[in-house]
């Protein structure tokens, strides 16, 4: 479990972000488990593709955090595809 420690330890990072929030509804090991089952949903979509993996940052995080809002302050369901 050292791997996703260390990706939350990045400041202004999309697994920081993700944590903080995680960590604000549940204690900080049940969170870290969560961000590790992403971070490996993650390593497991870039090994299937072959592909790079690129940091999105905590912009990208905000971002689909406010479209969120948007979609339940609507009324809409969230897309999947997004």
């Amino acid at each position: 479990m050292s791997a996703p420690w260390a990706a939350v330890r990045v400041k202004d990072s999309y697994w920081h972000a993700l944590f903080e929030r995680m960590r604000k509804r549940m204690k900080a090991q049940k969170a870290i488990v969560a961000v590790a089952r992403r971070i490996l949903k993650v390593v497991y979509k870039t090994l299937e593709t072959l592909t790079h993996y690129q940091e999105k940052g905590v912009a990208h995080y905000f971002d689909l955090q406010a479209k969120f809002a948007a979609f339940k302050r609507a009324g809409q369901l969230w897309p999947s595809n997004v």
